[in-house]
């Protein structure tokens, strides 16, 4: 639901990325595996994450759906895939799981794990249905992420990566990363769900974030 309009948003699934080793690994962290280990994954979020965090790792583009991703990583391709773990959850692979990124760290694209539910915009007794399944921390949370990316100019194919909670109150707690090949700028904020985003787009401008993906 990057892409799209807000809509009403259910209870969010579990945020962040995981990792899937090939079965002949056991790592525990990213920091243990060894010079030259190759992870798949198509997101220039987390390769640019992984560049910055782990340089002695490589990453190597994947496609496919996500059956197809575990059968190459399974067929030794790769040493490890990473993943939403929210896609992992909602087709039941939850043993495939190795071990979980931390959120804070690692952090996620805007929106992630969030589902988004859509009707014709006159239809006043399906939206009036729909609005029942709206959680409101999702709905804060991701409005506040949205408007971030948004007023960014970015999007969900630029390496771009946020964390948020709940505060108090209509309040969130925002933080923002831009990334490129050998740095990154980020910042934190926190203020109404409303606003929060303008406030990290305006810091993370000064801070020089355009210039990384521009």
């Amino acid at each position: 639901m990057k892409d799209q309009p807000q809509q009403h948003i259910p209870q969010l699934e579990d945020r962040g990325d995981v990792v899937l080793l090939n079965p002949k690994h056991n790592f525990k962290s990213l920091n243990d595996v060894p010079e030259g280990f190759i992870i798949g994954t198509s997101s220039l979020r987390r390769i640019m994450t992984i560049k910055n965090m782990h340089p002695q790792i490589e990453t190597k583009n994947i496609r496919g759906n996500l059956n197809t991703r575990i059968r190459k990583l399974d067929e030794g391709e790769y040493d490890a895939i990473i993943l939403a773990k929210a896609g992992i959850n909602r087709l039941g692979l939850q043993n495939r799981i190795s071990y979980d990124l931390d959120e804070k760290q690692y952090m996620y694209a805007p929106g992630q794990a969030a589902l988004g539910i859509q009707c014709r915009v006159d239809d006043e007794e399906v939206k009036e249905q729909l609005s029942k399944l709206n959680n409101q921390e999702s709905y804060y949370r991701c409005f506040a992420e949205r408007q971030f990316l948004n007023l960014l100019e970015g999007g969900c194919k630029l390496p771009i990566a946020v964390y948020s909670e709940l505060k108090q109150g209509d309040n969130v707690y925002l933080k923002g990363r831009v990334l490129s090949d050998n740095t990154f700028v980020e910042y934190e904020v926190e203020g109404h769900y409303k606003d929060v985003g303008k406030q990290l787009t305006k810091h993370m401008i000064e801070l020089g974030a355009k210039k990384l993906f521009t």
